[in-house]
């Protein structure tokens, strides 16, 4: 039979939800129809499967199969093409970076009445070819980039586009990377001119203009006023060269200004004192808490309950839920051996006085995942009291789930784009449960604080709060007691449990593993490697420290065979040069026994012991992620091997002394 699949992956769906990958599958040319591949945990094997889910309807109360393969050996065909075509798909993921030469923007600066706005045109040269009509638009959700469009059959359809979605999103961050720069390069220059204006008219001040600046500051100098609260810079920012407020007038035109009149002024104004060169700043601040209030005000939440977190129209689906206890309880009510989905508990978020069709909705729980980073794309409603409960109830009635925080990359970035000077050894800290994150967050809000005080940059306001957020969604993963200890705990390390079923075979990795090391994709060989069964040789321990460490991934003849070493690189150095230590991953492929070239994961090399001991610690970070171990696990077997090796050797010596206490009697 004549099988065909089209797949397309979400990376992102695939890390933190059921959705792996969705398509079509065309039979023998004649029909196709779609596909979703889906994966699930199964609580009694304790293990994350995959499943190839086909398409539904609702009929009344009810669901039914509108294609489905009765054919048992059909089935098991169209799974093994569609899996297949899904496993290729996600390996294309992890691509090296995308080598853009040049990106042109065409700032647009025009404003409609519509809800998404253009904001430039793009073009794109890369790999000896030049893509144009490339557009920028600005939606409700931020910047977004379309692709050059085509219009069939009354849809709109991308002429050019990458071929995956990690693709696509390296071209888009590149373009709106290059747009940020043009946009305050533009703010820069505007800036610069409103200075420039500013200067041309004090030069074009009038001689009495002078004469009563002077007196003004004279008299704040005799009455040791401060300089924040000064009338001359409290004026001057708001553009004190055309108001001139420090005059009267008469019938018989301008009256000099006197020192009587400079104290009357101060009185009148002395309420306002503390806002000085920050009156705008606050008033916006004050804007936003109030348009927040009437938002909150407005706010209708609800909950629902989906069989399927991918597709809500398949299987039941509850929607209007009052409150979180009650979604709860209808969520643990729900057969996960019916559909084999993936089920969820989401939230809606509906402002009074708006269409329905407005609303926001986002599955929180999916699973045994919580995934609390998903409402960053809706700040309404992920910052609405009722919300942050919600959320908070989940976390405590699904104490075993894995709760999502945002990456640690995610926030090093944000908090450089808000003029942050962030520790990675500290948040470091927050991500593992040793620093207070509580503590951090009054920090980073006092830096607001200063922010708003301080006639505040907007790009750097709207990043600091984003990093405020994300810090408050840090949640500690949940590790055994010996990955805590590290490695003077690891004599009372829990016995390793066996690895959850890998998503690729020995032959895909082995197959595909000599390409990633020809392009020197090191995310591609982390990937596939996490997804891998593993033989996990034991290690050679020396004092508190790994020396040697081997997995292989094997297939008949064939095996991906990797090494951590751990040592001095040679005696002769010791002879004939400087001491030279060195660590390093080292892996390379076996086919048919023979050995290809050998690929250096991570290579480092020192030759004092201080530098050494940085490398080592480097080096093993690396390792322990690659083959999904902590520090205390490797000693763990280490002390296994240990203790067969002693029986082994009693047995030998009981052997022994058998033997000789038998001729003895002989």
């Amino acid at each position: 039979m004549n099988i065909k699949a089209n797949m397309r992956v979400d990376f992102d769906s695939f890390k933190n939800t059921s959705t792996v990958a969705t398509g079509w599958v065309e039979i023998e040319g004649i029909f196709k129809f779609p596909v979703s591949v889906r994966k699930w945990f199964d609580d009694k094997s304790g293990k994350e499967m995959m499943f190839v889910s086909y398409p539904q309807r609702k009929d009344g109360d009810r669901y039914s199969g509108v294609v489905y393969p009765h054919d048992r050996e059909v089935r098991n065909e169209i799974d093994r093409v569609v899996l297949e075509v899904t496993k290729e798909k996600l390996f294309a993921e992890t691509v090296p970076d995308v080598n853009i030469d040049d990106v042109r923007i065409t700032p647009l600066n025009q404003k409609t009445g519509s809800v998404v706005q253009k904001l430039g045109i793009a073009s794109v040269k890369m790999y000896g070819m030049t893509v144009n009509g490339i557009v920028i638009k600005e939606g409700r959700k931020g910047r977004f980039v379309q692709m050059p469009q085509y219009q069939t059959q009354g849809q709109y359809r991308d002429t050019v586009y990458g071929v995956t979605a990690a693709i696509q999103r390296k071209i888009e961050e590149r373009v709106l990377l290059e747009y940020d720069k043009i946009i305050r390069a533009q703010e820069e220059v505007n800036m610069q001119e409103v200075q420039e204006t500013k200067i041309n008219q004090e030069i074009e001040l009038t001689d009495e203009y002078r004469r009563q600046v002077s007196a003004i500051y004279d008299y704040e100098n005799r009455n040791n006023i401060p300089e924040n609260d000064r009338m001359t810079k409290w004026y001057d920012e708001m553009n004190a060269a055309v108001a001139k407020p420090w005059y009267k007038e008469n019938d018989t035109g301008r009256v000099p200004i006197s020192e009587s009149t400079i104290a009357a002024r101060y009185a009148e104004i002395s309420g306002e004192q503390q806002t000085v060169g920050n009156t705008q700043a606050i008033q916006e601040e004050q804007k936003k808490a109030e348009d927040a209030e009437k938002k909150t005000v407005n706010a209708v939440i609800t909950f629902t309950v989906a069989e399927s977190s991918e597709f809500h129209s398949m299987g039941t689906y509850i929607d209007n839920i009052s409150t979180i206890e009650e979604a709860i309880e209808k969520f643990n009510q729900i057969d996960p051996a019916r559909l084999h989905g993936i089920p969820a508990i989401g939230i809606n978020y509906h402002v009074k006085g708006t269409d329905s069709i407005e609303d926001e909705q986002a599955d929180i729980v999916m699973g045994k995942i919580i995934d609390v980073p998903s409402l960053n794309s809706y700040p309404d409603m992920r910052d609405n009291e009722t919300v942050k409960a919600a959320v908070e109830k989940l976390i405590e009635a699904y104490p075993e789930s894995l709760v999502l925080s945002p990456t640690e990359d995610d926030v090093m970035q944000t908090l450089k784009m808000a003029g942050v000077d962030a520790d990675r050894k500290r948040l470091d800290g927050i991500y593992s449960g040793t620093e207070d994150r509580e503590e951090y967050l009054e920090y980073l809000k006092s830096l607001r604080e200063n922010y708003v005080e301080n006639d505040p940059d907007e790009t750097k306001m709207y990043y600091l709060d984003k990093a405020i957020t994300y810090v408050g969604q840090i949640r500690q993963p949940k590790t055994s007691q010996d990955e805590n200890k590290g490695i003077d705990g690891a004599e009372e390390a829990v016995e390793i449990q066996e690895d959850e079923e890998p998503l690729y075979s020995s032959s895909d990795i082995i197959t595909l593993m000599p390409n990633y090391f020809a392009e020197k994709n090191r995310d591609g060989v982390r990937f596939a490697i996490k997804n891998a069964k593993l033989n996990i040789d034991n290690p050679i321990i020396v004092g508190k420290y790994i020396r040697a460490q081997c997995f292989t991934v094997e297939n008949g003849n064939d095996k991906v065979f990797a090494r951590f070493q751990n040592e001095l690189n040679g005696m002769e150095h010791m002879r004939t040069g400087p001491l030279l230590i060195r660590q390093q991953i080292v892996m390379q492929v076996f086919k048919d026994g023979v050995p290809q070239p050998p690929y250096l994961y991570a290579s480092y090399k020192s030759d004092n012991v201080t530098e050494a001991l940085e490398h080592y610690n480097e080096c093993k970070v690396w390792w322990t992620d690659l083959t999904g171990q902590t520090t205390a696990e490797i000693f763990q077997r280490a002390k296994n091997m240990e203790n067969k090796q002693d029986v082994k050797q009693n047995v030998k010596q009981n052997v022994k002394q058998n033997i000789k206490q038998n001729k003895l009697k002989l």
